[in-house]
């Protein structure tokens, strides 16, 4: 394709110069370079903002200097241009983007080459002016043609590439070919998570393009994993009242509604209408559309009294603005007359089907179903009847303990007459569990209970303690046998019966049997390798069960012998080591692995008194649940909670996940009478149960744990430092607003954050790169103390080795200055630096990479810390920015990083600040302030 020429490109400068009044430009001035470079940062910060006519401006400016200074030819000059092309697209300024880009890409062939990483990024911003234009089938030769050229000449991860793709993703789109779109677009995915922030910009954008194709194919589930973070982030970086966040809002209501029933779709609709009414004003057309959309939602609720009141003031502001005889009035006041007369008594219907065989249990009383497995051979079909019994009259029964598998229902069983689905994982527990002698009473909960009536279903999961522990034996299913499962569990069945474990396992291992392998393979495949052992709810079957056998196919073993096989088998190379027989290293290290997967019998403690729920949930905050309301559901009957009348603890399934979430916080706080949970709020993690890196739920208050998003963090800050006393002994002062969205603290504004260092987080723990980061922390710390050296750079670089060096004796390694000078140079080594590094070293960076990552080094002015200068150092979640608020706020253990908006504050999370750890900042009684957390 033909690009301008050099004439045109003049041409297109002198346009550019008559859209901004320039004063005259001093060549020489030093501050030049400052105010550009500024600028360059000014624009950044607009462009991640989603501020694009402003940030189109700044670089107008910014541009025009460089032409004055470098002329057009200069590279510096062309980066402003194409990068103001891309602006004006989003802008949509009154110049085409298109020139712009036009000229940057004739002057990079001219200057750069046509294969150059920047033609190739213009050439992919050119691809996106085509599309926009209407210029389709050119876009696509275009946009294939760029990619082929990227792929063969730039890595994967180079951002023109990825430009490039991403581009030729939207064409394809638009063009309704959304399988070569996803295909792009799930690969720049996948690097962009790899290698950037999950709030940056780009990794953003992908997201949102992808969630575009899945709603094109109707894959709304997969879209709302992908727009839930994005709406997080972008009312997080550019406020609820932006439109880049409202789209986002409105795309998730509409996936929502595709879901049927989805139970965030009223908190996000009430988003919208309180945005609208705040930025456009009651009765403006934007808040009548929002509020009208409203009434379906809470018809589908059945909440009656808000429809009705809705559909009243809706109807009433529509009469003002609309003739009486207007259809949309008419229509409203049919609906209304509807909702009146017929909908207040009416309920929400389960399945035809579920009514059939469920006959209702009374929710008022302690009714459960048993299922009646019927006997029969391996190779007859499975048929079950069901119990109606009360827990306080129950036959002997067993219960059984599994995982429902994530296979789609293949399985089938005729339950009370009538074929059901079944997950493959239950059709093989029940199989080899049901007796050809009789029939067998076992309490299951995908049977037993009417999974679609949402009432019974949180009635019976409020019983589940007692069914459990009712229960005359527990079912622990681990699912079907592997390879080397069954030499395990004879070696585990002959320690059982043995009257000496320890010996027995030391003579086997001394004896090596030529089964040695597979038995040590296979009790290791079935304490570490079973999907049920990540199962959440086994935690109160587990520790609720009178008696537990553990079934793996066709095998059998007592759980306790499972319990305790880390501690046997360690003994058992205790009495090698003291024979100094030649096989214990290797046996050191098979016992390593299965030590790794840590014991089970923690389980079982607490059982009468139950644990703080807190405790619990950020101690199982890797287990998994299909459900997550189930995150708190599955442990509140074993929490010192458990009898707690507190409403933000009833179980309800017909709530949403963020109802839950905020009403088991508010529940915590006022039951311990603490604000120990804040600690445990993190803005983004793994997603617990599709394994992607994702922000929390864009509907919770920040001061509520997204319970489930796993922490990136490997430690919460509170786990590794137990015996913090921020706030000393003083006692917590809160209240709830009306609607308990909000939460009233008494605290110290300690300080504003000066200044935030690099980011740490990286997808794999490599040397090189923890080492690189430290590095640049201290190198960070040297610069910023060079203006504030009152007590000297060494009174800095202790207090950052003492941070790093946490919990760890004072002389732990590395203290000198010649360490990092031989880091320095150990990290340009070529190829891997481990060889270079000693054991202490590798330690030191695996141990201290586990306590930083996820979190930044900050800076903040201190008048207490003299020794250096009025400032002072600590870590941060990584999303804390300059500007925000570090505090210490009585009740809660860990200093909190708070970020100001308009009258409120939003909490960021935990901070470590060595200086204000033990109660230092309520020393003399300050007089504290009241914090409104959103």
């Amino acid at each position: 394709m033909d690009f301008i020429s050099l004439d045109e490109v003049e041409a297109t400068l002198r346009e550019l110069k008559k859209q901004v009044d320039l004063a005259r430009i001093d060549k020489e001035s030093p501050s030049l370079k400052q105010d550009l470079d500024i600028k360059y940062q000014r624009t950044q910060v607009l462009y991640k903002e989603g501020r694009f006519k402003e940030a189109e401006t700044l670089e107008t400016q910014r541009l025009l200097v460089l032409v004055a200074l470098h002329g057009f030819a200069d590279k510096r000059t062309i980066e402003s241009m194409d990068a103001l092309g891309s602006l004006r697209f989003n802008a949509k300024g009154e110049l085409d983007g298109g020139d712009l880009l036009d000229t940057a890409i004739a002057l990079r062939i001219k200057t750069q080459g046509a294969s150059h990483p920047d033609t190739l990024a213009s050439l992919a911003s050119m691809v996106a002016n085509l599309h926009q234009s209407g210029r389709s089938s050119e876009a696509v030769q275009l946009g294939q043609h760029v990619v082929d050229m990227c792929k063969a000449s730039l890595a994967p991860s180079d951002p023109a590439r990825l430009r490039a793709m991403s581009n030729l993703a939207s064409v394809y789109t638009s063009k309704g070919d959304l399988t070569k779109a996803e295909e792009l677009l799930l690969e720049v995915l996948r690097i962009r998570e790899d290698t950037l922030p999950y709030d940056d910009p780009d990794t953003v954008r992908s997201k949102v393009n992808l969630s575009g194709v899945y709603f094109g194919q109707k894959r709304w589930k997969d879209a709302v994993l992908l727009l839930e973070p994005v709406l997080s982030i972008r009312r997080r970086t550019m406020g609820d009242s932006h439109p880049m966040a409202m789209s986002i809002a409105r795309q998730l209501v509409y996936a929502y509604s595709q879901l049927m029933g989805h139970t965030d779709n009223l908190t996000i609709q009430l988003l919208i209408l309180n945005t609208a009414k705040k930025t456009h004003g009651e009765d403006h057309e934007q808040t009548l559309d929002a509020l009208l959309s409203l009434i379906p939602t809470y018809i589908q609720r059945q909440m009656w009294k808000e429809a009705i009141e809705t559909t009243e003031q809706v109807l009433e502001k529509q009469k003002k603005r609309l003739p009486a005889d207007d259809q949309m009035v008419i229509d409203l006041s049919s609906h209304l007359d509807t909702l009146m007369r017929e909908f207040p008594n009416r309920e929400c219907k389960v399945s035809d089907v579920s009514n059939i065989i469920y006959r209702p249990l009374s929710l008022d009383s302690r009714q459960i179903r048993i299922a009646y497995i019927t006997k029969g051979s391996r190779s007859d079909p499975l048929e079950a009847t069901l119990l109606r019994t009360s827990l306080d009259a129950l036959p002997s029964y067993e219960a059984l303990s599994y995982v429902w598998g994530k296979d789609q229902s293949v399985g089938k069983l005729t339950l009370n007459g009538h074929c059901i689905d079944i997950t493959p994982n239950l059709q093989g527990a029940l199989v080899q569990l049901r007796s050809s002698i009789e029939d067998r009473l076992i309490w299951i909960d995908a049977i037993c209970i009417n999974q679609e009536d949402p009432k019974e279903r949180s009635k019976q999961v409020r019983l589940m303690r007692e069914i459990y522990s009712n229960a005359r034996r527990v079912i622990m299913w681990l699912g079907e046998e592997a390879e080397d499962t069954k030499a395990g569990v004879e070696f585990l069945k002959a320690l059982e019966v043995h009257p000496s474990p320890k010996e027995h396992a030391a003579e086997v291992l001394r004896t090596a049997p030529s089964d040695l392998t597979a038995m040590l393979n296979g009790i290791g495949e079935l304490v570490l390798n079973r999907p049920y052992w990540n199962r959440l709810w086994i935690i109160q079957e587990v520790m609720c069960a009178k008696d537990l056998v553990v079934h793996c196919g066709s095998l059998t073993v007592g759980y306790e012998i499972l319990e305790k096989i880390h501690d046997i088998i360690l003994e058992a190379i205790g009495v090698l080591i003291q024979e100094r027989h030649p096989a214990t290293p290797r046996y050191l290290r098979i016992v390593n692995q299965l030590l790794s997967g840590g014991g089970r019998s923690s389980w079982r403690e607490h059982t009468s008194t139950g644990m703080p729920l807190e405790e619990l949930l950020r101690s199982h905050w890797s287990s998994e649940c299909s459900d997550p309301k189930d995150r708190i559901y599955a442990l509140l009957g074993i929490s010192s909670l458990r009898k707690s009348t507190h409403p933000g603890l009833k179980v309800d399934y017909s709530q949403s996940t963020s109802e839950v979430y905020r009403g088991a916080t508010r529940a915590i706080v006022e039951e311990t009478g603490r604000l120990d949970v804040l600690c445990l709020v993190t803005e983004a993690g793994t997603h617990a149960v599709t394994k992607t890196h994702r922000a929390r739920q864009p509907f919770l208050p920040s001061w509520v744990p997204d319970w489930n998003v796993h922490r990136r963090t490997a430690f919460s800050l509170i786990s590794t430092h137990p015996h913090s006393k921020a706030s000393g002994n003083t006692k917590a002062e809160f209240g709830f607003s009306g609607d308990g969205t909000r939460l009233n603290v008494t605290g110290l504004g300690i300080s504003t954050l000066e200044y935030c260092a690099q980011r740490f987080e990286m997808a794999q723990m490599r040397l090189r790169d923890i080492m690189k980061l430290f590095l640049g922390w201290r190198k960070s710390t040297l610069d910023y103390s060079r203006p504030w050296r009152g007590g000297g750079v060494n009174s800095w670089l202790r207090k950052f080795y003492s941070m790093l060096n946490t919990n760890k004796p004072e002389d732990t390694w590395p203290v000198t200055d010649a360490d990092w000078s031989r880091w320095e140079s150990t990290s340009l080594l070529p190829g891997p630096v481990d060889s270079a590094l000693s054991e202490q070293e590798k330690q030191f960076l695996r141990t201290t990479y586990q306590f930083c990552v996820g979190r930044r080094l900050f800076y903040f002015k201190d008048s207490g810390s003299s020794s250096l200068g009025g400032f002072n150092i600590g870590l941060c979640p990584n999303e804390a920015t300059e500007s925000d608020l570090l505090c210490v706020i009585p009740g809660c253990p860990m200093p909190i990083i708070l970020h100001p908006v308009d009258e409120h504050f939003l909490v960021v999370g935990e901070a470590y600040v060595p200086d204000y750890m033990m109660g230092e900042a309520m020393e003399g009684k300050p007089q504290l302030q009241i914090f409104t957390l959103h």
